[in-house]
């Protein structure tokens, strides 16, 4: 017999009254958030409209109730402490989970004890005996029956009138793991989340920040649901996993007495979750006031489910007319006129197939009207298994429509991925070039191509960091690797169309590499391009074979340019250069074993050829006058390029240096999710700046002067997820 598990949502509660509010506890945001209390939301939210919902909500017998943020108004003490009252009147806490909203952790300046501390019986995870007694993390995960809840906290302070949130690199890393191990289970994975989880659901100001990293991780780990609030709309979006897609259900608040704006009034979700032939089943139950002044009542009811066809394409949501429609994205043919989409206040209605060109598409069509068309460069750097934060870099850009790229110089790892960049756009424009990038990273990951390693098959069992390295310390590659077998050569020429690169690519390249016998650096043109070029700039001399090119032996592009700003500069007609940064100019502890004193050495060889062209470019500023310097010719150029910077070091510092030869599927998952969530960042802060000022403060950066605020955010540290072992 199929068990049938009931779950209730509820979201956005706003409990009131407002009281406890004490001098202690003011600053400017409480102080602007009292007032809009005051003028306006006091008379839409109702303590008494919460109170029947949870009654009803109590009344259909769920197996488990789950609430999705912002219970608080303030931030307040008093209201942690209403809240909680109100959470155990809906139950065991073993029954009811919560996650944080915005509004619950409003501001740093609490005057008391935080949510997460008055209500951890709601938040605390029941896998094992520490997540039942032990401080709350995230994401927790709750086994209930059939069901997995996973929650997620993505509630940080913000400053005045803003409410975004962001869920951190450690967390989305952590909930690509959970997603993975938790659907091998068979469980219904239900992730809950304050924010809307995909990109456009919300204005900037209001945004989960790393959406686009979100979205990527149910698309590529997937999940049967997922539920949010912070909208107070009815919302449904639909994710692709697969054959299949995942619904992203937003409710409406659940305290609203009087409808406000676009915001409906009040109601919640009754959802009843089953698995059949393999399967999750998901019947949803719209449930709240169909009038002001009326009783609680079923609006809506429909099963969630995908269809397992090319229909669920779209990324984007679609807000729930009135009080009772839910939306399915689906071809244009297969739509209804704008005329009919409205229906109202029945009692039960099928999907209305909404076409793909959305109210939600249409207004970023009207908008990218008045968007300006920019182009930069891009400078990638080289750094093995790492190059897959600059793969996530460049798959958030090829999402920006009015961004395109100019000349992109690029080392090793970050030749790597300028080819299948190059490539793709050639083939099949933005999309085909995200998914050469993910063609390419995949194969090596399959191939287990240490650090883009072209290593002997029967080596396999010395390719630990460890083993390759006590091997490369007395036999060459012409010892270990006689026959010259280089699987990075078949995967290029599998999947890199390097003719069509030199004919059409729309992009001209600078690939880096070094002249063995001089020490010189070699700069490949797009009309050179070939297999054996990107060979040389990813030649480590103690692991490959020398790459000769016309009787020429090169070595990797690092010893001498990595990646070369000088003539990016000076050459290219784009006078902005976005240098994406893999390797950490500085590690804090000192090295003292022999892994770290090499890895060190190897840090400073190569981070050197980058602080040489900082130092020329400074150099130069400075020769001519400054930043408005009027000298014309190379030096004038250089000195007024503009250049704008991505960092990974946050990320790879924390790794070790022996990372760099081993790309574990778990780790570069994680570098992809935090070069999306990096640019995705860096989009919505500096991308306003192409084509008018520099963001990057070089002489800050690499020399320590300066005064322009570093561009990241330094209180977001990232954690690596726990691949460690695996990578030891």
């Amino acid at each position: 017999m199929t068990e049938t598990f009931t779950l209730v949502h509820i979201s956005d509660v706003h409990l009131g009254p407002l009281d406890g509010f004490h001098l202690r506890h003011l600053n400017t945001k409480r102080a602007l958030g009292y007032l809009n209390w005051q003028r306006g939301r006091r008379h839409v939210h109702s303590r008494s409209v919460a109170d029947r919902i949870a009654a009803d909500a109590l009344a259909q017998a769920p197996d488990h109730i789950a609430v999705t943020g912002d219970l608080a108004n303030l931030g307040l003490p008093g209201e942690y402490a209403n809240a909680l009252a109100w959470l155990e009147a809906l139950g065991d806490p073993r029954r009811v989970s919560v996650v944080p909203g915005n509004l619950d952790i409003y501001t740093r300046r609490l005057g008391g004890a935080s949510c997460l501390e008055t209500w951890a019986p709601f938040m605390r995870g029941n896998e094992t005996p520490t997540d039942e007694t032990g401080p709350v993390r995230f994401p927790y995960v709750r086994r209930q029956g059939p069901v997995a809840l996973i929650g997620l906290n993505s509630a940080v302070p913000t400053p005045p009138f803003v409410a975004a949130g962001r869920l951190g690199e450690a967390q989305i890393a952590a909930l690509s793991q959970t997603l993975v191990r938790l659907g091998e289970t068979g469980l219904i994975r239900v992730v809950l989340i304050h924010h809307p989880p995909l990109p456009g659901q919300a204005p900037p100001r209001r945004a989960l920040e790393d959406a686009a990293a979100l979205a990527e991780v149910l698309e590529r780990c997937g999940a049967e649901l997922v539920l949010h609030g912070h909208n107070h709309r009815q919302m449904l979006a639909w994710r692709r996993h697969g054959a299949r897609g995942i619904p992203v259900l937003g409710a409406a608040s659940a305290s609203a007495q009087a409808a406000h704006k676009a915001e409906p009034l009040a109601r919640y979700h009754v959802l009843r979750l089953r698995r059949e032939s393999g399967l999750a089943h998901i019947d949803c139950e719209i449930r709240g006031l169909a009038e002001a002044e009326g009783e609680i009542v079923r609006l809506a009811r429909e099963d969630l489910v995908c269809p397992a066809d090319d229909r669920c394409v779209a990324p984007r949501c679609s807000v729930l007319s009135g009080a009772t429609i839910c939306a399915h994205f689906v071809h244009a043919q297969d739509g209804v006129p704008r005329s009919m989409r409205p229906i109202a206040r029945v009692t039960r209605v099928r999907f209305v197939l909404v076409s793909a060109a959305s109210e939600t598409d249409a207004e970023q069509h009207r908008l990218s009207r008045f968007r300006r068309h920019l182009k930069i460069n891009l400078a990638l750097q080289g750094g093995g298994a790492h190059g897959a934060f600059t793969w996530g870099v460049l798959d958030r850009l090829l999402e920006e429509e009015h961004l395109s790229f100019g000349w992109i110089s690029a080392t090793s790892a970050g030749a790597v991925n300028a080819v299948a960049l190059a490539s793709g756009l050639v083939t099949g424009g933005r999309e085909g070039a995200r998914a050469k990038l993910r063609e390419v990273w995949e194969g090596v990951h399959k191939a287990g191509v240490p650090d883009l390693l072209r290593l002997n098959p029967f080596l396999a069992g010395l390719s630990s960091p460890n083993a390759l390295a006590h091997v490369t310390s007395f036999l060459s590659p012409y010892d270990f690797n006689p026959l010259g077998y280089d699987p990075l050569r078949t995967l290029l020429s599998d999947t890199i169309d390097f003719e069509g690169i030199r004919q059409r690519a729309p992009v001209e390249l600078l690939i880096a590499a070094t002249e063995v016998a001089t020490g010189r650096p070699r700069l490949f043109r797009r009309a050179e391009m070939s297999v054996e070029a990107v060979l040389a700039s990813s030649c480590l001399p103690t692991l490959h074979r020398t790459v000769e090119i016309d009787g020429v032996g090169y070595w990797d592009g690092g010893f001498s340019k990595n990646p070369d700003l000088v003539t990016l500069a000076t050459e290219s007609p784009v006078k902005d250069t976005l240098i994406v940064e893999l390797n950490p100019l500085e590690r804090r502890e000192l090295p003292k074993g022999v892994r770290e004193i090499a890895g060190g050495v190897n840090r400073l060889t190569f981070n050197a050829p980058l602080l040489r062209d900082i130092e020329m470019i400074l150099a130069v500023r400075n020769s001519v006058g400054g930043w408005f310097g009027t000298k014309r010719g190379p030096q004038g150029a250089l000195a007024a390029h503009r250049f704008h910077m991505i960092e990974a070091g946050r990320y790879t510092a924390s790794l070790s240096d022996d990372s760099k030869l081993k790309p574990d599927l778990g780790l570069l998952t994680y570098l992809h999710s935090a070069g999306r969530t990096q640019t995705h960042k860096w989009i919505g802060q500096h991308m306003r700046a192409i084509g008018r000022r520099e963001t990057a403060d070089l002489a800050h950066r690499f020399q320590g002067r300066g005064g322009i605020p570093a561009s990241e955010d330094e209180s977001d540290s990232g954690t690596a997820p726990d691949v460690a072992a695996s990578r030891a």
